[in-house]
């Protein structure tokens, strides 16, 4: 079956429509490109796919994993950054994830709570090998 394109502004919502990560993106992760310049749209969007019962919203574990991934690395240069001043360090984000090996974990929280609300609105299909990060 081919791919129907379709635009935010369509005037009529039905089928299937797959969350792909620049979409969660521009709904969950403030920092990145497509948050800042397309985050209302994002939300409208969504919004309007909750109100139609005949759409089926997808998203898979692949995209949960790559923005978890943005959001984690994100979160490691931000606490990299604040160590490197604090104890006049020059550290990179590696050096420092090597010498903090639980340092992800921060992020966790956050994850978890991204997730729970794309739940609510979207089914998650399983992709072999993907789920580790999200995983109760």
């Amino acid at each position: 079956m081919p791919a129907n394109h379709r635009t935010f502004q369509e005037p009529e919502l039905s089928g299937f429509f797959y969350l792909e990560t620049s979409f969660i993106g521009g709904l969950y992760l403030p920092f990145s490109h497509t948050y800042r310049r397309f985050h209302h749209e994002c939300v409208q969007f969504l919004q309007r796919l909750s109100i139609h019962p005949d759409v089926l919203c997808v998203t898979s574990g692949w995209t949960l994993n790559e923005a978890a991934h943005l959001l984690q690395q994100r979160q490691l240069l931000l606490d990299c950054q604040a160590y490197n001043i604090q104890h006049s360090a020059s550290l990179t984000p590696e050096e420092f994830r090597q010498q903090n090996p639980t340092i992800l974990a921060h992020s966790y929280n956050e994850l978890l709570r991204i997730r729970a609300h794309i739940e609510r609105g979207c089914e998650i299909m399983a992709i072999p090998n993907t789920e580790s990060l999200w995983r109760r």
